[in-house]
Formats: C-alpha cells, structure tokens, sequence
C-alpha cells in the first residue's frame, strides 16, 4: 500500500512533541483542533490506531481521536496508510494514522527534561480569563462546577427551589491576566535484564506534565447568507462580525508503563497501560456585530476534561514450532472520559448607555444557560493473525479481530431566567454585569432558575464489531507483485435515548438499533521500474460508520457556530470507493520524490445540514454522493549535493492538492445542494529546513506549514 511515517528520532529533528505535531509533517495531512485530517478528510473519514487498536474518540460531537494525548518521549514510531488493504480497520477514506508505542532501552536509562516555551501570539500579552477551580493547573476540577446536590437528582423538568439555586456557584464574568510561558517536565526510566539463553526482561516508565497558557484572536462570522460563490449577502455586510478573543489554559498529564518479555529470538510478550490526561480551561469572548440584535457582546467559560486509559497485552510468535508460521495476538481494555462541568454562556446587546456601559443582558435560549455534561466509554476486545508461507516468496494472511464497545451520555441545562411572577427587579439591574444580576440576593426574588434538561438529553448505547480476512502478498511476473483480499465486517449499533429524570421517560421512538455487514476488498500493486523507482497502484473499498452521537437524537447547542445541532436514528453508513497512484524515486540514503494522484467516491456520506433557515437548526443526513479527487507532491533532499558544506542541511518540501464536491439529497433546500465537502482541505503544504549533527547530537529546524 502507501504509507509514510516517522521515527521518534525523526520526530525530535522536526520539533514535533506530541503526535498531533508529528503527524502535519506528512504530506497530506494537517490537524484541526487536534484531530487528524488527512487528505483533507477529517473526523470518520479518518482513523488512529494505537499498536493496531483504534483509539476511542472522546469527544460526542467530533468523531475522530485527539491526537494531543500522545506526547513524542510515547511513541516509537507514527505511521500513515493511504491506502486500504484488508489487515487494517476498514472504517477510513482519507487515511490511516497508526502510532506505534516505545518497548524498553537495552541499557538502564533515566532522564529528566525540564522545558519551558514562548509563544509570541500569547506568552507575557494579556489573555482572557475567569475565576476557575483551585486545582486547574493540577488538570483535576476541585469540585467548584459540580451540580448541587439539591438538583443532581429531580423527578421531572422545572423550577429549582432558590435554596438550590443559590447553591451554584456564582461565577459568570471573564477578566484578563498574562499569559505564563509554557512549561513542561518529563521522566523516563527504563532497563533491560538479559537472562538464560538469549532471554530478556525489560521494562520502561515515563511520565510528563505539561502547562500552556494561550491567546488567540481573530474574526468570526458564523452564519453569514452566502451566494454561490462564497460572497456575503445582505446588502454585503456579514449578517453576524466578531471579533473573537479566546484565552486557554491546557494541562496535560500522562503516564506510560510497558514491561516485555523475549523468550529466545522467536517468542515477545509486552504489557503496556498508558493514561492520559488533558484539562482545557476556555474562556471566548465575541464582541460585534449580530443581525438580530446590533452591537453585541457574548462569551463562553468552558472547562474541558478528557481522559484515557488504555490497557494491552499482545505477543509476536515466529518460526512456530520450526516453520515460517507467525502468529500475532493481542488482547485490550480501555477506559475513557470526557467531563464538562459547568459550561456557561451570556450574551449582552449594546443599548445606548442609559446605565453603566450600556450593555444590557438578553435572556433568550442560550443566554445565562449553565451546561453540563458527562462521557463515559468502555471498549474491550482482540485480535490474532496468522502469516503463512505460501510458495516461492510468496505470503498469506488470516486473521480477525473483535470489539465491544459502551458509552453512556447525560447532558445536563439549567437557565438563569427573568421571574415575571416575582418581585419588580431594581431599576437598570440587567445592565449589571452578569455575577450582579444572578447573585444569591436575587434568586428567588426577581430571577429564578429553571432545569431546562430535555426528558431526552442522555443515553445508553453499545457497539459491536466483529471483522475477519484473508490476504495475499506474492509476486505475479517479473518486477510485479500484489498485495491484496478481502476484509468482512459485522457491526452492530445500539443507541436507547434515556432520560436522568426519575419520572420524566424519554421517548422509545428517538432510539435505534442497526446492523451492517460490509464485505470489502482491497488490493495494491507494485512495479519495479529499476534505478530506485517504483510505481504503485490500489484500490480500496471502504465504509464510514454513523456515529453514537449522530444516531442519538437530541440537539445540543454549538457556541462557536451559535445553533442547534442534534442526531438522526435513520442514518444510513457510506460506502466509499478508493482509487490511488503513486510513483516513487528514492534518488539518495533518506531522499525520495515522489507523486501521487487519487480519486474517491462517496455514496450516502453524512454531512451536518442545515435544516431551518430562519434558526439555523441543524441535522445529520446522508446526502446523495461526494467524490474527492486529488495529487500530491514530495521531496526530501540534502542540501551537500549543491556543496559538501551543507552536508549536514535537509529540505523537506510536500504539497497536496483537492477538489471535493458533493451533492446534497433532493429537497434539501436550506444550503446549496453541490459544494465542498465539509471540513474539506483545498491543499495542505509543509516545507522544513534541517540541520542534524549526529556527532554532537545537535538539532535544529525551520518548519513551515500552511492548510488552505
């Protein structure tokens, strides 16, 4: 097939510290909020593996894994396959990740970095912020945002009793403060025993912490009208202009600890349990221009907690039982979380001045809403292969693997809401700032809170994947060779909508229960043109899956979108055909040029579409088709073949070029029906500058990276 990748030592020349990082450097992919995309292809058009098992997206609304949880001191090797062969999950479009963590040093190592960053967008410059927990930049919550115990558990939708309601915490302004440098520590210890006849022990344990202030400030204008060139309608001026100013605080914890076993050159056991875990602190403020109400002024404090733990034993069997048999086998657990407790958001409309600045709250559906909700997945499973000898240098491969999978969800909305029925509130108080207008004084008299949670806002769902092949690697005639088969998969979905009210049920009719059995070949050809090319051909037949949250049909607010977006039970899974060529020429040690071409075709693809044109309410569909066409381009050179006084120079040069478009279901006549893909890359470019001492194992690097 096609793939690229990167060693760890390679990882350290391009400055890449975690795999997020790593990954942009391979021609054809980028990172968007730390998900990879690859071709341009993002959330279930692409996937990560974690030594061959898919790592669980802990994120309900983007379904693609956060690549930020694996540092670089983690990984022994990153990887990209292009291309689909039957070994592989077959659940992709764009592209394959796959990162291969570290085993154990052959001598006894410990290390301690100490590191610390400047970013000239934020370190020493003032940031936006707000009055978090104690304990935030530990990564761990101090229970500051928790819901009281007094509205954790109702019987049904309403109003809280004030005695509750003043028991939230009563924290809704943001301030600003300077940004720290970045700072980051990290441990490795690690050892290996020899012992017998060429036996061996070894064992690895690292450990980081990592804390970075960030400022990042722009335009916004979400859900402008545009005309079918992408110009702003509305007498053109944008319908919604801010100026957005976000500040973050990220925290990063992990912690890997792998132990192997060689017995003798054929046999190799290794345990590995890897946490991660990374806490974001958010505060986005947006001030400008809305449609609806003028001059405005909104913002969002958010605190964000993902987490995984992730356990796996799997062995390497070679030469079994003195034929050229090797069985691989492999058994894992993980534990993942995502926790957002207590996300709130204001929005204030400029009125004139009659009081303090003249910004006045509006109490509308999102406005002084308090936010909570709670992930939890478990995923458990196996795998085992079986390469063979077939003839002359010529293999087959059976193998299958299995997963279970369950994830509960519960989202949680409480409203700070004008009481009508209540006292007369005091002249000009809704041009306080907000922690005036919903102070303990003031529930109960001329506000109160409502639990605005839907009798729907949760569920229960498991997944079931079975998946089993067969695959061929044989030359056929002269400088051809193939690689090829079929993958089958069998995957169940079950999603029940449940309700965290007592004695409110959720409707049955939003639940869903769906099986898919897909058989998909995939086959790669290779041509020896001598003098160091090769030309590579592949054809693939893949699937992207709907998603738990997709199917799960409840709507949930997007802030940085400013609507509703919910689920759909009736989603159908895309079947997607893969077409890759590629010519090679490894001209020199390390140096290659290279071009490629593809082109993919999408039936039923799930796009988020508008559905409401006067909300903008949104939903998961299937539209009718998509293709995705494309070429890329890579080099990698040393700059000594110009003089030998750069011999210790490289230049790393990629560019990928697409175009996608789709079209939309009839009927759906709320956006254009033929456009990008969404999330779609038109290109992706990457250039570097290397200098690299082995001798003195000094490293230095100008890296350059652009994503249209």
């Amino acid at each position: 097939g096609i793939a690229e990748g990167f060693g760890s030592k390679q990882m350290s020349q391009v400055g890449a510290s975690d795999a997020s990082s790593a990954a942009a450097k391979v021609v054809g992919v980028s990172i968007d909020s730390d998900q990879v995309v690859i071709r341009g292809l993002a959330g279930r058009y692409s996937r990560v593996l974690l030594n061959g098992v898919p790592v669980p997206s802990l994120d309900p609304d983007v379904p693609g894994a956060d690549l930020d949880l694996f540092p670089q001191n983690m990984i022994d090797r990153l990887s990209v396959s292009k291309t689909f062969l039957p070994n592989i999950p077959a659940d992709f479009a764009g592209g394959v990740l796959e990162i291969q963590s570290v085993t154990f040093p052959r001598k006894f190592t410990f290390q301690l970095d100490l590191s610390t960053g400047y970013d000239t967008m934020s370190t020493g410059r003032e940031k936006v912020d707000y009055r978090g927990g104690r304990h935030d930049f530990l990564g761990f919550d101090d229970g500051r945002r928790s819901i009281p115990a007094g509205a954790r558990r109702l019987p049904a939708p309403g109003t809280l009793d004030p005695a509750v309601g003043r028991q939230f915490r009563n924290v809704w302004d943001y301030s600003q403060r300077t940004a720290l440098p970045r700072i980051a520590a990290d441990l490795t210890l690690g050892d290996s025993i020899r012992f017998g006849h060429e036996n061996r022990f070894g064992y690895m344990v690292l450990a980081g912490y990592s804390y970075d202030d960030v400022r990042r400030v722009g335009i916004s204008r979400p859900n402008n009208n545009l005309d079918e060139k992408g110009n702003i309608l509305l007498g053109g001026m944008p319908s919604r202009d801010y100026k957005e100013n976000v500040g973050y605080e990220e925290v990063q914890l992990a912690a890997l600890g792998t132990a192997s076993l060689d017995v003798g050159r054929d046999n190799s056991f290794t345990l590995l349990s890897l946490f991660n875990r990374n806490a974001t602190d958010r505060t986005a403020v947006r001030t400008g221009f809305n449609v609806d109400y003028g001059e405005v002024e909104r913002w969002q404090l958010q605190y964000l907690v993902r987490q995984l733990w992730f356990n796996q034993l799997f062995a390497d069997h070679r030469n079994v039982l003195g034929s050229r048999l090797r069985i691989r086998w492999g058994i894992f657990q993980s534990a993942g979380l995502r926790d957002e407790p207590d996300r709130r958001v204001i929005n204030r409309r400029f009125i004139g001045g009659q009081f303090n600045d003249g910004y006045e709250w509006t109490e509308n559906a999102e406005s002084g809403t308090r936010f909570f909700a709670d992930l939890k997945q478990n995923d458990v499973g196996g795998s085992l292969s079986l390469r063979v000898p077939l003839w002359a240098e010529a293999w087959g491969t059976l193998g299958g693997y299995a997963q279970a999978t369950s994830r509960d969800f519960e989202n949680r909305r409480f409203r700070m809401q004008v009481d009508s029925a209540g006292a007369l509130p005091p002249p000009g108080v809704y041009y306080e700032r907000p922690e005036v207008i919903f102070s303990p004084n003031s529930i109960g008299q001329f506000i109160r809170v409502t639990d605005a949670t839907r009798p729907g806002d949760a569920y229960a769902a498991t997944q079931l994947l079975y998946a089993g092949y067969g695959m061929v690697e044989t030359p056929l005639f002269g400088p051809l060779s193939l690689a090829g088969g079929v993958r089958a998969e069998v995957m169940k979905q079950t999603v029940n909508v449940t309700s965290p009210f007592t004695q409110t049920p959720a409707a049955t009719t939003s639940n869903s229960e769906r099986t898919d059995i897909d058989f998909l070949p995939g086959a790669a050809l290779k041509y020896d043109l001598g003098k160091s090319m090769l030309l590579r051909a592949a054809y693939g037949q893949t699937v992207a899956r709907p998603q738990i949250r997709e199917l799960a049909n409840f709507s949930y607010y997007d802030f940085y979108r400013e609507r509703s977006v919910s689920g759909n039970p009736k989603l159908e899974r895309t079947q997607i055909q893969n077409m890759d060529l590629r010519w090679e020429w490894f001209f020199g040690e390390g140096e290659i040029l290279a071009a490629s071409a593809f082109y993919k075709t999408f039936d039923k693809p799930i796009e988020l579409v508008i559905g409401d044109v006067s909300s903008l309410a949104s939903q998961f569909q299937n539209a009718q088709s998509a293709e995705n066409v494309r070429s890329e381009f890579e080099t990698r050179t040393s700059l000594g073949r110009l003089t030998p006084a750069l011999k210790k120079f490289f230049l790393d040069f990629n560019m990928a070029l697409v175009r996608s478009r789709i079209q939309l279901a009839p009927g759906t006549v709320a956006v254009r029906a033929n456009r990008p893909l969404v999330g779609q890359s038109p290109y992706v470019t990457n250039l570097s500058l290397r200098f690299y001492d082995e001798n003195k194992g000094v490293t230095a690097a100008l890296v350059y990276n652009v994503v249209g």
